[in-house]
């Protein structure tokens, strides 16, 4: 069990608290396709500081192309799929092309992809030779939506897995790109294979290290162990658009030396990432939860499942991430995650939390001309949590009420911004560095 010391960190640039229409369900205060909220990960793990703004420049460009797809009247989900095929396609990511190998030298990625409004996933595992694995579980989840049924009782797919997703892949190349499994594997890659393979070879003290990411007290610091930065698992997406739909998708090339054949949270129901939506006569809430760490921890913990259904009971959303990454493993896991009720009164929660060393994510909504992107690190032996609140009342209507796209000075610091530092007493914080980008 961790130490439970949550911290809430204060964003220092200002930027417009956009608010989106968010009436009971069913009233005249209508909600416009053209608002959305997007928050994106690279990966809870070790992120050197020497290599933070290329994870950086990842997160950003995910946003992007989030963004652009809700632009141009795309769903949730279809924005979700473009923010981690970008991911995906970033050497830099443990995800796609650049992802870690196994045991022996090959990539195998796993991926997951989940629909709130009507409850569709769709997932790969342990798949190779296709370029976007998250587009797979796009096209499976996809097919849940589908009316009409298959001929002869049988039943439509949601994961598939190996040769079979491959497959099944190569079937639909006018939407998946496949490839060689050589063409996904790096030079770095490569390069970090050969060392880390040396070390279990060797039977070296190191490789439960390598393996795992524990690091036992007779080891060196990890930045001498890794040489540049270690990933501990998923990237990921989360999209809510203005009619509170909402997406939550991952993608993972799983762990440095994994057994061939290993199959981690981002494949798995309910472990991996989580949406949902619950619809009432009084009240619509929506929750999105993107997880990223060692996939063996978080599949015993349904981490992503358990903090979703927490936030729609109305648990606080940053103490459930709290409480829920307290149950797994030490330094395990890390997740993101948006929730929103149509009856709130402070608006959407982007929140965050880790128990790893570092968690590089991003976030944009409408009313935003860039991606915030930054790195949020803890201290050792602790699990950080923090939230920034993003208010919805009413599509480009900014909080100083002057629709210029800042906010009061006063307005800047604290809770007042949106933050969720001041909301209830917590216990005593432990210091998280988190560096906003622009």
């Amino acid at each position: 069990m961790v130490q439970l010391s949550p911290s809430h960190i204060r964003q220092n640039a200002t930027y417009p608290r956009c608010r989106m229409s968010t009436g009971p369900a069913g009233s005249a205060d209508a909600r416009t396709e053209s608002e959305f909220l997007v928050v994106v990960h690279a990966g809870a793990g070790y992120h050197s500081k020497s290599r933070e703004e290329t994870f950086l420049a990842a997160c950003r460009r995910a946003c992007g192309a989030a963004r652009a797809r809700l632009l141009a009247q795309g769903s949730s989900l279809e924005a979700v799929a473009d923010a981690v095929a970008v991911l995906e396609d970033d050497e830099s990511c443990n995800a796609g092309k650049g992802s870690n190998l196994t045991l022996d030298g090959r990539v195998e990625c796993d991926a997951s992809i989940m629909d709130g409004e009507s409850g569709a996933w769709g997932g790969v595992a342990a798949v190779s030779s296709v370029r976007n694995p998250i587009r797979v579980a796009t096209l499976l989840a996809s097919d849940q939506m589908q009316e009409v049924p298959l001929s002869c009782g049988r039943v439509r797919p949601i994961l598939l897995c190996g040769d079979g997703a491959r497959n099944w892949a190569e079937s639909r190349r006018q939407v998946v790109t496949c490839a060689e499994s050589d063409e996904l594997i790096t030079s770095e890659a490569r390069r970090r294979w050969k060392k880390y393979k040396r070390l279990v070879d060797g039977k070296s003290t190191l490789c439960n290290n390598v393996a795992s990411g524990s690091q036992p007290s007779s080891a060196p610091p990890i930045s001498e162990v890794y040489d540049d930065s270690l990933l501990g698992d998923t990237v990921g997406a989360i999209c809510c658009d203005g009619k509170l739909r909402v997406a939550a998708a991952v993608s993972s090339g799983g762990h440095w030396l994994k057994h061939p054949g290993r199959i981690g949270e981002a494949a798995s129901f309910g472990a991996g990432c989580w949406a949902q939506v619950v619809t009432t006569e009084k009240d619509r809430q929506a929750v999105g939860v993107s997880v990223s760490g060692v996939g063996e921890a978080v599949m015993q913990g349904l981490v992503a499942r358990t903090v979703g259904n927490a936030c729609v009971r109305g648990k606080e959303p940053s103490e459930v991430a709290l409480t829920s990454l307290a149950q797994v493993e030490a330094g395990a896991a890390g997740l993101v995650g948006i929730a929103c009720s149509s009856r709130s009164t402070t608006g959407a929660e982007v929140f965050w939390a880790h128990g790893t060393p570092s968690l590089a994510l991003a976030y944009i909504h409408h009313g935003m001309p860039e991606p915030v992107a930054m790195v949020s690190r803890t201290l050792e032996g602790s699990v950080s949590v923090s939230g920034k609140f993003v208010c919805f009342r009413g599509a480009y209507d900014f909080a100083d009420g002057s629709g210029s796209g800042s906010l009061p000075h006063h307005a800047s610091q604290g809770a007042q911004s949106g933050e969720a530092s001041s909301q209830h007493e917590r216990p005593k914080r432990a210091r998280t560095e988190m560096r906003p980008h622009v």
